[in-house]
């Protein structure tokens, strides 16, 4: 039977987060008070004729535009992550606000190249890497986080996570894994035989 362990991760307790949240929500309502008012005047005193003023209808445009990406952007001060190991694929997805769920990625444990714990150190290292794409889905500064690195349409990835101790053991003993793919703390490659 195929293993299944699901796992989530939310931003630990932040008091400055909901206070954000609700300045966000407060930055939309007051920017839809000018863009009512610039696109009152866009065809000008006298709405007979189709004379357009141009720049009250960049400016409402403009303002519109940044209530709309505040709008999207408070989403992500309430982000949660899923992490699913079902059988030998990874399903990575990202919950916006407890309301949107997206897929992030799917990846199969045959295609990961390199796996282990990760320090400081090594995330300057990867992160400055220029031929890789970075994906960073933690959420917490001081939790225990791990690195993988895996090819998708000739592309290298690299991505962070929070993982619990109980899908690394899954993940290693899946038997997917390529047998130098496991590092340690180091980097250096690691076999499994700890883990039995």
């Amino acid at each position: 039977m195929d293993s299944y362990i699901e796992q989530s991760v939310s931003r630990e307790k932040d008091k400055a987060k909901p206070v954000l949240y609700g300045l966000c929500w407060s930055a939309v309502i007051l920017l839809l008070i000018p863009a009512m008012f610039f696109a009152s005047g866009v065809f000008g005193n006298n709405p007979d004729t189709l004379d357009v003023n141009w720049l009250n209808l960049v400016l409402t445009c403009a303002v519109l535009a940044v209530a709309f990406g505040i709008f999207r952007w408070k989403d992500h001060l309430r982000m949660e992550y899923d992490y699913v190991l079902r059988g030998t694929v990874l399903e990575i997805s990202g919950i916006y606000n407890a309301r949107r769920r997206r897929m992030l990625a799917e990846i199969p444990l045959e295609r990961i190249q390199q796996m282990g714990p990760i320090t400081a150190a090594q995330i300057q290292k990867l992160s400055k890497h220029p031929r890789m794409k970075h994906h960073n889905w933690c959420l917490n500064m001081d939790a225990h986080k791990y690195y993988l690195i895996y090819m998708k349409e000739n592309i290298r990835h690299t991505v962070f996570l929070e993982f619990s101790d109980e899908m690394i053991v899954a993940i290693r003993k899946s038997g997917k894994l390529s047998g130098d793919a496991w590092r340690n703390e180091e980097g250096k490659t690691s076999d499994y035989a700890s883990l039995s």
